[in-house]
This record gives structure tokens, C-alpha cells and sequence, in this order.
């Protein structure tokens, strides 16, 4: 495996199989993903968004997959909120959309309830967070 800086994006992309987004919104973030992007995947190339909707223009993502730059999306997140059922996603048969619900599994709230713990439990002893701790600098 490899890490990719953001400057290589375009040559990540191009040897990926499954692209999965899970990045938060921030100012860098947001339409992060352009078509040109779309362009360097290969054409059985997998785009799975569980991150921000907002980090590809919706438009762009319709015309990649109408025009089969990328074979399929599953898409738990969009750029805009609810999905209105007029939306042009609903009609392309290479998208799965699934209930905005990636992260609502048992072990997931186990978790959150843990880091919750963890932090009260440091808050009521006069300390600060402990963990999970959001930096209002890098938006996330």
C-alpha cells in the first residue's frame, strides 16, 4: 500500500479499483472531486461516498456515471439534503443510494457511547476532552 499526497490525487485515482470517500466538509473539501477526476478512474472503477456530499458537484457525479466513466456509486451522502425524489439520481441504473445509515450500526453506537463516557468522566474532573476532539481550525 501507498499513501498518496493530496497533490498526487489524479495518479491515486488512476490505479484504484474502489474509491471510497469518507472526508468531512471543509473549505478544501468541498468539491474536492471534479470531473477531471472522474476521468482518471477506470471505467469499472467503484465510487463509494459515506463522507460529505459535498465533496463532488452532484452534476458531475450524474454525468460520470451516465456517461460510464465509473461503473458504479453507492451513495450514502449527497450535495444536497434530503434527497428530493425528483432527483436524477433515482433514475440511473448504476447507482445503489442507500438511507443516509452507514453509521448506525450496533458497534458504532457502542462506541460513540464509550467516547462519551471517556469525556464526561474527564469534564467532571475538571479536565478537557480527552478524545474525539474537534479542531474548529481544520473544520472537523
Amino acid at each position: 500500500s501507498k499513501i498518496y499526497p493530496i497533490n498526487e490525487l489524479k495518479e491515486a485515482l488512476q490505479e484504484a479499483n474502489i474509491v471510497i470517500n469518507t472526508l468531512p466538509e471543509t473549505k478544501d473539501t468541498i468539491h474536492l472531486l471534479e470531473r477531471e477526476h472522474f476521468e482518471c478512474m477506470d471505467h469499472n472503477c467503484l465510487f463509494i461516498n459515506v463522507g460529505r456530499g459535498t465533496v463532488v458537484k452532484e452534476e458531475i457525479l450524474i454525468e460520470a456515471l451516465k456517461e460510464k466513466l465509473i461503473r458504479h456509486a453507492y451513495l450514502d451522502v449527497f450535495e444536497n439534503e434530503p434527497l428530493q425524489p425528483s432527483n436524477e439520481l433515482y433514475q440511473l441504473n448504476n447507482v445503489t443510494i442507500t438511507a443516509h445509515i452507514t453509521g448506525n450500526g450496533n458497534e458504532n453506537k457502542s462506541e460513540v457511547t464509550g467516547i462519551f463516557e471517556k469525556n464526561l468522566k474527564s469534564i467532571l474532573n475538571n479536565n478537557e476532552l480527552i478524545e474525539n476532539v474537534v479542531n474548529p481550525l481544520n473544520g472537523y
